[in-house]
C-alpha cells in the first residue's frame, strides 16, 4: 500500500473537471495499448475466468464493478497530474514481462506483470493518490490470474490434506458414522448406507478458496480503511478462508450422510458452496466490524490528538 499523510480525500478540494477527464482519457488510452500489447495474456486471463468452471467467473467482475462504484467519488477526488514515476513502473513492468517470456518462460509471473503495468498506467496518468485508492481494484484483478499446476499443488495440497483430516475426525465422532480418508475423498458408512464425500472435487473445491479470499477482499475494501486495519484483516484472511472451506466440507457431509444423496448428486455440493461463502462473508464482516470499533475507541481516546491522520486505502 502507498502511505499518504495528506488530508483524507473527503477534506481535499475536488480537482477541476478538465483534469479528471484528461486523466480518464490517458488511463483509457494507456490501458488500451497495454491490452493490445499483452493480448495473449489478456486472453488467457479471460479464458480462465469465464471457462464455466471457475467460481469467480461471475463474482469477480461484479466485485470489481461494485468496488469501483463505491470508490468513484474518492477516486475522482484523488486525481492529480500524472507522475513520472509511473513511466518508471511501466518500464520495469515491461522488463519483467519480457524476461518472463525470454529467456525464462514463467507463465504466472508473466501474468503478474499485467496488474503492475496497469498500476503504472494509473500512476503516470493520475498520480500517486489515485493509484493508492485503485490498489484494491488491481488486487481483485489479481484473483483472475490462473496459476499453473505446480504452483497450485504447492499452495493447495497441504491445506487440503489438513482440512480433510479435520473433517474426517469431525464426521467420525458422529454416532453411528464411520469415515476414512482415501486420497482427496472421504468414504463413509452410516447404518446400511455407504458413500463418498467430495468425490473428485479436490480442484473445484479448493478453487473456492479464491472465492472466499475475494469475498474477504471485497468486505475489507468496501470502505476506506486505515492501513493497520487492512494488515490485521490480511492476517486473519488465512484462518477465515480455511474455516470457510471446513464449513463447506462439514455442510456437504451432513447433507450427504443424513440426506441420503448419492455421490453424484449436485445438491449437497451446491448447498455446501453457498453456506461456506455466506460463512466467509459474515466472518470477514464481523472481523472488520471489530476492527472498526477499535478505531472508534482510538479516535475517542483523550490521549490521541484530534488532528492525527492515518494512511488509508
Amino acid at each position: 500500500m502507498i502511505a499518504d499523510n495528506d488530508p483524507k480525500p473527503a477534506s481535499r478540494q475536488a480537482p477541476p473537471a478538465p483534469l479528471v477527464r484528461a486523466a480518464a482519457i490517458r488511463i483509457a488510452v494507456l490501458a488500451g495499448l497495454l491490452i493490445w500489447a499483452l493480448w495473449p495474456e489478456m486472453r488467457a486471463i479471460a479464458n480462465s475466468l469465464f471457462d464455466g468452471q471457475n467460481p469467480l467467473s461471475i463474482a469477480l467482475p461484479l466485485a470489481i464493478l461494485i468496488l469501483f462504484l463505491l470508490r468513484r467519488q474518492v477516486l475522482r477526488q484523488s486525481v492529480a497530474a500524472g507522475s513520472s514515476a509511473g513511466v518508471l513502473v511501466v518500464f520495469v513492468g515491461l522488463i519483467w514481462y519480457s524476461v518472463c517470456v525470454w529467456p525464462f518462460d514463467y507463465g504466472f509471473l508473466r501474468l503478474l506483470a499485467v496488474p503492475v503495468l496497469l498500476g503504472g498506467c494509473i500512476l503516470a496518468a493520475a498520480g500517486g493518490r489515485a493509484l493508492k485508492h485503485s490498489l484494491p481494484l488491481l488486487l481483485m484483478l489479481a484473483f483472475a490470474l490462473p496459476v499453473g499446476p505446480r504452483i497450485y499443488a504447492a499452495l493447495i495440497i497441504r491445506p487440503e490434506t489438513a482440512t480433510l483430516k479435520v473433517a474426517r475426525a469431525a464426521f467420525d465422532a458422529l454416532p453411528g458414522v464411520n469415515v476414512s480418508l482415501k486420497g482427496s475423498d472421504l468414504v463413509y458408512s452410516h447404518g446400511q448406507s455407504n458413500g463418498v464425500i467430495a468425490l473428485g472435487e479436490s480442484y473445484r473445491g479448493m478453487a473456492l478458496l479464491g472465492s472466499y479470499t475475494l469475498i474477504g477482499g471485497f468486505v475489507v475494501f468496501a470502505r476506506i480503511r486505515p492501513l493497520w486495519q487492512i494488515v490485521l484483516a490480511g492476517l486473519a484472511a488465512g484462518p477465515i478462508v480455511l474455516l470457510a472451506n471446513f464449513i463447506r466440507l462439514l455442510t456437504w457431509g451432513f447433507a450427504t450422510i443424513y440426506g441420503g444423496y448419492g455421490p453424484t448428486s449436485e445438491l449437497p455440493r451446491d448447498i455446501a458452496a453457498a453456506v461456506s461463502m455466506l460463512s466467509a462473508f459474515f466472518m470477514f464482516a464481523i472481523w472488520c466490524l471489530v476492527l472498526s470499533q477499535l478505531v472508534v475507541e482510538a479516535d475517542e481516546s483523550p490521549d490521541m490528538p484530534e488532528t492525527a491522520e492515518v494512511a488509508d486505502v
